[in-house]
């Protein structure tokens, strides 16, 4: 993946040859059909034994991840996706594996994969119960390109007077975070800092501070590597809470996705939790314990809590209510799991898998922490939909749930289809009382340049009619392979923006892959970096802070 979308991803490409058909059934369901169209492929009787060679693919491509089906991609998919993971063996310095015969393990999956995978097209949906008013906010001069990765919303400057929340972005290629706010429908924007390829930012006090500091979690490299560029920084506050500095928690690192802010060990001081995304060879998932602290300026010592690369999603919690804080972890590359990691109030964490995908290629790409089916206890939101590691549409991409069924029992429900699904959140939009869920999509520039067209749902809303019943809207569609330009969005938020007593909805601009768009005189025309999505409907009174604060714990959409 590529770092929260996973970047990873955005920037790893996999180029497969194939065509591409509708099909239009009875009942009026549309699929849009990768197909095999390779006229040279010989249908004789495979001389492969296949209890064998599944054998031989459980030892040699389980003993690192869950050994995927060959029905997860078309025919046409599997031989780069065979040598793909044959080349990162042989990279990984690893030799302790009976290595099968890869001429034999590409025919077994060729001949067993379908000649078509088919993802449904967005169907017509009912009207929003909601009505949303959009409203561009263009880039700002100098920037080459949109690319936001993440949105974040705060309520520290809020009052009974102005209620409204205000809106934190991170922008991987030019480097800018910043903090939008609204005051009598005039827009205020700051820049917080600018740093390489920022990805995640909390807002957060580290001392405990009324006064607002920022975490923000930097990839370092954009593009997938192993590099170790990438870093944590803490923009501290300053006392008269006029300026804030920028703090280096740590450097050094692989691609960094998130970082969370929590007391782990119970010394009564803020301790750092980072997800080291990485790429291949380098990704941890680390907790900075907080040893001093000199003119404000926190020193850690670092611990490891799982040597696994790919964690993208990191909210902390007390998932066991003992009392510490837990964490909970979206895990992806090619492990695709989500991870308990129970805390016993010292900094020492014992792994639990709450999830695993049956796929390698899943494409987990977002999670939060949220009481979806208000009984009480925590739910798991949790998108999977990373087009940007195999290039290929899945079927299987999607906003699902894990409803929590008891202790470190979760049942899992896919609450809708959604090609390239990114980011989900939880939010009362309609103010009926139970929680409704909006989550975007994204499809890159050449993913649409190999299709022909079909309509990618890139803003859908779920409609909670009873617990964990939900109506599909689509507040955003776009016509795939129109042109090569990338459709949909890699972030979401949702906060009173306007401080109206409803909730909005902010989602980012990303087109680092475009060519700028050309207007009628031939010059670029202005481009958006976010867009605003007013909420036109009227509530009864103030909304509470279960509703402004669904989830736990931020989460990011990561680059792999």
């Amino acid at each position: 993946m590529v770092a929260n979308v996973s970047l990873g991803s955005i920037f790893r490409f996999v180029f497969i040859t194939s065509g591409v058909i509708f099909f239009a059934t009875a009942i009026g369901a549309v699929f849009l059909c990768v197909l095999d169209i390779d006229p040279s492929r010989s249908l004789a009787r495979s001389v492969v034994d296949d209890k064998v060679t599944a054998l031989h693919a459980q030892e040699f491509c389980g003993a690192c991840h869950v050994v995927p089906r060959p029905d997860l991609l078309p025919r046409n998919a599997w031989p780069d996706e065979i040598a793909r993971g044959y080349r990162r063996y042989q990279e990984s310095g690893r030799h302790d594996l009976k290595v099968p015969d890869q001429v034999v393990m590409k025919e077994y999956y060729t001949r067993l994969a379908s000649s078509m995978v088919h993802v449904p097209s967005a169907s017509e949906s009912s009207p929003s119960p909601v009505e949303f008013r959009s409203e561009a906010i263009d880039l700002p001069d100098g920037f080459d390109a949109p690319a936001v990765s993440f949105l974040n919303v705060t309520h520290s400057g809020s009052s009974q007077n102005n209620p409204a929340s205000d809106l934190l972005l991170c922008d991987m290629l030019s480097g800018s975070v910043n903090r939008f706010s609204w005051n009598d429908g005039k827009l205020s924007n700051s820049q917080i800092g600018k740093l390489k390829h920022p990805d995640h930012i909390v807002a957060c006090s580290f001392d405990g501070r009324a006064d607002q500091d920022y975490l923000v979690a930097d990839l370092g490299v954009l593009k997938p590597s192993d590099e170790l560029q990438g870093s944590v920084t803490l923009f501290r506050r300053s006392t008269d809470g006029q300026s804030l500095t920028p703090i280096t928690i740590i450097a050094g690192l692989g691609r960094v996705a998130d970082a969370q802010l929590a007391d782990l060990d119970g010394d009564g001081d803020n301790d750092f939790v980072v997800a080291e995304f990485g790429h291949q060879h380098v990704g941890r998932l680390l907790w900075l314990e907080t040893v001093s602290t000199t003119n404000g300026r926190p020193e850690t010592k670092m611990h490891v809590i799982d040597e696994r690369h790919g964690s993208i999603h990191t909210p902390v919690v007390d998932l066991d209510g003992d009392g510490d804080l837990d964490l909970v972890v979206l895990i992806s590359q090619e492990h695709e799991a989500i991870v308990a990691f129970l805390n016993d109030g010292h900094g020492h964490f014992e792994r639990h898998t709450l999830f695993e995908a049956d796929s390698p290629s899943f494409g987990s790409s977002g999670l939060e922490l949220v009481d979806l089916d208000q009984d009480g206890d925590l739910d798991i939101l949790f998108t999977n939909g990373d087009t940007l590691d195999t290039m290929q549409i899945q079927p299987f991409h999607g906003v699902n749930w894990l409803e929590n069924t008891g202790f470190l029992k979760y049942r899992f429900h896919q609450l809708a289809p959604l090609p390239g699904a990114v980011r989900a959140i939880a939010r009362d939009f309609d103010g009926d009382g139970d929680m409704d869920v909006a989550a975007v999509a994204f499809c890159p520039g050449l993913l649409r340049f190999q299709m022909r067209p079909s309509v990618l749902d890139t803003i859908i809303l779920l409609e909670q009619k009873a617990p964990g019943q939900f109506e599909r809207h689509s507040l955003e569609h776009s016509l795939l392979g129109s042109s090569a330009v990338a459709v949909g969005h890699m972030a979401i938020a949702a906060g009173d923006f306007d401080g109206d007593h409803d909730l909005d909805l902010a989602v980012g601009e990303f087109s680092v892959l475009n060519d700028l768009p050309q207007g009628v005189s031939g010059k670029p025309q202005k481009r958006r970096w976010l867009t605003i999505h007013w909420n036109q409907s009227k509530t009864n009174g103030p909304l509470n802070a279960s509703v402004l604060d669904a989830n736990i714990s931020p989460s990011t959409v990561e680059i792999e």
